[in-house]
């Protein structure tokens, strides 16, 4: 499958599902990752991006990317 097309399902997916949806890309490896969270969990916008900042999360995110 096609990158842009795997974003797009993925995203159509989560949209349905109510989960936030995100593109990350490792500013050293340049792999991007997507990333999704339940809005039951975070339900503001600002909460899930808050996240993707956090120094946990961006660890992970590393990792899963290298």
């Amino acid at each position: 499958m096609q990158p842009e097309r795997t974003e797009q399902a993925v995203r159509m997916a989560a949209h349905a599902c109510g989960l936030w949806f995100d593109l990350w890309q490792n500013p050293e490896s340049r792999k991007r990752v997507i990333v999704v969270a339940n809005k039951d969990v975070m339900p503001f916008g600002t909460m899930f991006r808050q996240a993707l900042q956090s120094e946990v999360v961006l660890a992970a995110l590393k990792r899963r990317s290298g």
